[in-house]
C-alpha cells in the first residue's frame, strides 16, 4: 500500500513538472528586448520584439502580444501590445506605484486572438528588478562635474570674501591717532 503511494505520488508530481515545463499550448520559442533592467515604482520598462509574431498559414485572428512584470504567480503590471504588419512590436510596462522592491520578470507571449487558447510564441522571459523608491532623480550631471562646480563655488566665494573684506577695511583708532584724544594711543607691548 505504501509502495503504491509513492509510486501515485511520483507520477503525479512527474506530470505536474512536465505540463509546467511546456511552453503555452504549441508556442514555439522567441525573444524580445526590455530596457531597463531596473528601476524603482513609476520606472517605464520599453519591450521591443527581436522575434516578429505572424500567423501561421490556416490561423486567422488580430495577434497581439501579452506582456507582464511578475513576482512568482504575482502580476504586478500587465498590458497589451499591437503588433505591426510585419509581425514587430514595441511598447511599454509601467511598474506600479506600490511595487516592492525585488527581482521579477517579464512575460511576453504572442496570441492569435483575445478568444484564442494558448499563445504562438511564448517569448523568453527578462527579468528586471524593482529598485527601493526615494532619491533625486538622474538629471545628467555627473558626480565628477558637480564635485568641481562645488569646488569652484568654494573658492569664488573665499576670493569674493577676500575682495570685499579689503575694499571695507578702513583705518580705525586703533592703530594710530585718536580722533577723540588728538594723541597717539599706545596699544600693547
Amino acid at each position: 500500500m505504501f509502495g503504491m503511494r509513492r509510486t501515485c505520488t511520483a507520477a503525479l508530481l512527474g506530470t505536474v513538472l512536465t505540463v509546467l515545463a511546456v511552453p503555452a499550448a504549441g508556442a514555439e520559442s522567441a525573444s524580445f528586448n526590455s530596457t531597463p533592467g531596473s528601476g524603482p515604482p513609476g520606472t517605464r520598462i520599453l519591450l521591443t520584439s527581436v522575434t516578429p509574431c505572424t500567423l501561421p498559414p490556416g490561423v486567422t485572428g488580430q495577434p497581439f502580444i501579452r506582456a507582464s512584470l511578475s513576482r512568482g504567480s504575482t502580476v504586478i503590471t500587465a498590458t497589451t501590445i499591437a503588433l505591426r504588419p510585419d509581425g514587430s512590436w514595441r511598447g511599454s510596462l509601467t511598474v506600479g506605484p506600490r511595487a516592492a522592491a525585488g527581482a521579477d520578470t517579464i512575460d511576453a507571449f504572442c496570441l492569435a486572438s483575445r478568444q484564442a487558447e494558448g499563445a504562438l510564441l511564448a517569448y523568453s522571459p527578462r527579468a528586471f528588478t524593482v529598485t527601493a523608491p526615494g532619491g533625486l532623480p538622474n538629471t545628467g550631471f555627473d558626480g565628477w562635474t558637480a564635485a568641481g562646480t562645488s569646488i569652484m563655488l568654494i573658492i569664488a566665494g573665499g576670493g569674493l570674501m577676500l575682495v570685499g573684506r579689503r575694499a571695507g577695511t578702513k583705518p580705525s583708532g586703533l592703530h594710530g591717532r585718536n580722533s577723540s584724544a588728538g594723541s597717539p594711543k599706545y596699544l600693547g607691548r
